[in-house]
């Protein structure tokens, strides 16, 4: 039997992940996965890796705002080693805000990221009236 270094437990994005970058570190993985690569939670638990909002700031939201901002570099090495492309596009997100209350809080919030996530922020809002579907 081959030698094993590292067994991963779920073929998702994270498990994939940790796998590929042990297998590049010389580990023999073996990954185990009862119902295939990318057949569970994969369609969005890329979104753990937000921190969010800046209140609050904590060494889990810096962990996790180090971790989005390196993915992209990550995903561009397993696309530049396997000639695949992963898909992986850091698109942001839209929130709808619900009165001048949550703008208030929304601006605030937009504040507080700039100031943490590194110019990785954006918060720019628009009264749905000037807005055309």
């Amino acid at each position: 039997m081959a030698r094993i270094d590292v067994t991963v437990r779920g073929a998702g994005i994270f498990g994939l992940s940790i796998a590929w970058e042990c297998a590049r570190r010389g580990a023999a993985v073996r990954v185990i996965d009862p119902n295939g690569p990318g057949a569970g939670s994969s369609g969005g638990i890329v979104g753990a890796l937000a921190p969010h909002v800046p209140e609050q700031w904590n060494g889990k939201k810096a962990f996790q705002f180090e971790s989005l901002v390196a993915a992209e570099a990550f995903f561009r090495g397993v696309e530049a080693a396997s000639g695949v492309s992963t898909g992986y596009g850091r698109t942001g997100r839209v929130q709808p805000i619900a009165g001048p209350e949550a703008l208030k809080l929304a601006e605030a919030r937009g504040e507080g990221a700039k100031a943490l996530w590194q110019g990785y922020s954006c918060v720019l809002a628009a009264d749905r009236s000037r807005i055309s579907y």
